[in-house]
């Protein structure tokens, strides 16, 4: 537990985090790449959407679509969105309201 500078903080207790590369696969402390989440909190998705969830060793983790890193100490730094698809969602809204 505590705070650093720049970073977004630790998880909470029960909830885990991890960083992945295009494989889904766990990068290296400090390595940038897609954030995951897993705990009781983390929902499987929308109705009548595919689910961003992936199940490993019989945990389901989400995929947020930001990307971040973990320090050695646990501490998250947020990078940018990737792939986020509310944000596409939001960003093609506002270029069709702009179109009007």
């Amino acid at each position: 537990m505590g705070t650093k500078a720049q970073t977004l903080g630790m998880p909470l207790p029960g909830t885990s985090l991890k960083i992945v590369d295009a494989n889904q696969t766990e990068v290296a402390t400090g390595m940038l790449g897609r954030l995951w989440v897993a705990g009781p909190q983390v929902m499987l998705g929308y109705i009548g959407e595919e689910s961003p969830c992936y199940c490993v060793n019989n945990i389901t983790w989400l995929d947020t679509g930001l990307m971040g890193s973990l320090d050695d100490g646990g501490f998250l730094r947020l990078d940018a969105v990737s792939n986020n698809p509310v944000e596409q969602q939001n960003n093609d809204e506002d270029e069709k309201g702009s179109e009007s």
